[in-house]
């Protein structure tokens, strides 16, 4: 039987913070730092290997309300 080449997951992360409290707990940078620990340790599984895809995979929601109204200009 021939040893099968496992190809990793890529994982994307998405972060968001809503509330003034969860910036000042949980701000983007930590959850970043957290996320990617967690991709990290699972890239050293033997099966179900996934691997952090990049910078350009880091999407991040500021948490604005849609009830609040953003100027367009």
């Amino acid at each position: 039987m021939e040893d099968e080449k496992i190809i990793p997951k890529r994982a994307a992360i998405y972060l968001r913070v809503s509330t003034d409290e969860q910036v000042e707990k949980f701000g983007i940078d930590l959850q970043k730092d957290a996320v990617a620990a967690l991709v990290n340790s699972k890239s050293k599984l033997p099966e179900g290997q996934m691997i952090f895809a990049g910078d350009s995979y880091v999407y991040i929601d500021e948490g604005i309300s849609g009830t609040i109204r953003v100027d367009e200009s």
